[in-house]
């Protein structure tokens, strides 16, 4: 059986573990415990460099932050899923790097094949961004014209709506945008926490109540240590850089996780948490649109 190998490049981890969670629906599995020579070439080759990289004691911090590794592998069958954390609009550099590697193993017409993708493998990268207040369309025509840095003679028409795929140079690529129902605005939070409250209502409003009574604006700003004449003090930083970035749905998700998961980050919180359920996922829209997203590379 040919084997297929898709990369999904992700914003953050939050994205990462839910799709880990629904593509599990689909009859994906778990598959970090294969050993990195065992991933089918040229695979094994990659991320064999990259794992060399990730010996940290020889790096200096700017090289460890260079390393590009997945931070989750699922299997069905012979596709075999490598979902990656790359950061969002600032971290364009790592996904154009992801991009270029990949396309190093896809030999042009005429040029020596010997270390370099098969016949019976076909490599895909998939995008996955937030839509933000960006909207649908501005979003898929910076991920194109991302991809047209790499991949030079891609169409000036692809990507013409969500979820949608071109082939270039030998290599398929795929960018679905997370939105909320007006599919067009919004991002993850806003297909996740209305599949998580179904069913915990009283939960949610607990916490969501908890949040409004207690967040402070004031301190989003952090203390600063600092050194005066009369020795060490505190003082609140008024520096806008300063401030701390407050996500009320974020928040919202990672109160009512500690209620089942304790001192878990919202990334255990969605991959382990029973506010997601199969049966939610699988009559979810979004969610069946994603896993056809997938199905369909």
């Amino acid at each position: 059986m040919d084997k297929n190998i898709i990369l999904a490049l992700c914003e953050g981890p939050h994205d990462v573990a839910f799709l880990n969670k629904i593509l599990k629906t689909a009859g994906f599995k778990s598959n970090e415990g294969l050993k990195l020579g065992d991933f089918p070439s040229p695979m094994n080759d990659m991320l064999g460099r990259e794992a060399i990289k990730s010996e940290v004691i020889d790096l200096n911090i700017q090289e460890i932050r260079q390393t590009l590794l997945p931070t989750n592998s699922l299997k069905r069958d012979e596709t075999y899923l490598l979902l990656y954390s790359l950061g969002g609009d600032g971290k364009k550099a790592s996904r154009k790097s992801l991009l270029e590697k990949v396309k190093s193993y896809i030999p042009a017409e005429g040029e020596i094949k010997q270390g370099r993708i098969t016949e019976d493998t076909t490599i895909k990268i998939v995008y996955f961004f937030d839509a933000d207040n960006n909207g649908i369309d501005r979003r898929l025509l910076e991920v194109k014209n991302e991809i047209a840095e790499i991949l030079t003679s891609l169409n000036k028409d692809s990507f013409s709506e969500n979820g949608s795929y071109v082939e270039c140079e030998g290599l398929k690529t795929g960018c679905y945008i997370f939105t909320g129902d007006d599919d067009n605005l919004g991002k993850l939070e806003n297909i996740l926490l209305p599949l998580m409250t179904e069913g915990n209502e009283e939960i949610f409003s607990n916490a969501n109540n908890f949040i409004d009574k207690n967040h402070d604006e004031d301190r989003l700003f952090p203390f600063k240590i600092k050194i005066g004449s009369l020795g060490l003090f505190e003082e609140r930083s008024d520096k806008a850089g300063d401030k701390y970035k407050f996500d009320k749905s974020k928040s919202l998700i990672g109160a009512v996780g500690q209620l089942q998961q304790s001192g878990g980050g919202n990334t255990v919180c969605i991959g382990f948490t029973d506010y997601l359920t199969l049966e939610k996922i699988s009559n979810n829209h979004k969610c069946k649109e994603i896993i056809d997203f997938i199905n369909n590379a």
